[in-house]
């Protein structure tokens, strides 16, 4: 065998956008990206697996909201068209009487206020990945044929 390189990756993002509960779940293909080259007449394949482990912790954040002018800008948009409708200055001070601990935040000081966001983180990643190549060389055909060679790649469960 010549040469040999297979490489494999998978990537992901995620947003939280909801603070009352978000449940994320998807499915992801690995991706291999590989060259190899092959003596003439023979035959090699390449094996990919993929162990995988799964994490899961308790999570906790926390926010803080602390306007950095003493009047902050609020936009009221219709929520039919999306157009705003009226711009509004609130002072920075009556923040914590807006945002109040029955919806969920504290007052950290006279202009800020603080909320937890709680939940369970849990992740499943491709922990390690061994490649396998085996090689053998192609029976002889009676009849002359072009010189040529093969590869296949095929996952391991």
């Amino acid at each position: 065998m010549e040469s040999l390189r297979i490489t494999g990756g998978l990537t992901s993002e995620l947003h939280v956008t909801k603070s009352t509960g978000q449940t994320f779940e998807e499915v992801m293909t690995w991706s291999v990206d590989s060259q190899v080259q092959v003596e003439p007449q023979t035959s090699s394949t390449a094996s990919l697996l993929i162990r995988e482990e799964e994490v899961s912790a308790d999570l906790t954040m926390e926010s803080i909201i602390r306007p950095l002018y003493d009047r902050i800008p609020v936009n009221i948009r219709s929520r039919k068209t999306g157009r705003m409708l009226k711009l509004l200055g609130i002072a920075s001070d009556e923040l914590p009487e807006i945002l109040t601990e029955a919806q969920g935040f504290y007052k950290v000081d006279e202009w800020a206020v603080r909320r937890e966001t709680k939940g369970l983180a849990r992740l499943v990643y491709g922990a390690e990945q061994v490649v396998g190549v085996t090689t053998s060389p192609l029976k002889k055909l009676t009849q002359s044929a072009p010189e040529t060679s093969s590869v296949v790649i095929e996952p391991v469960e």
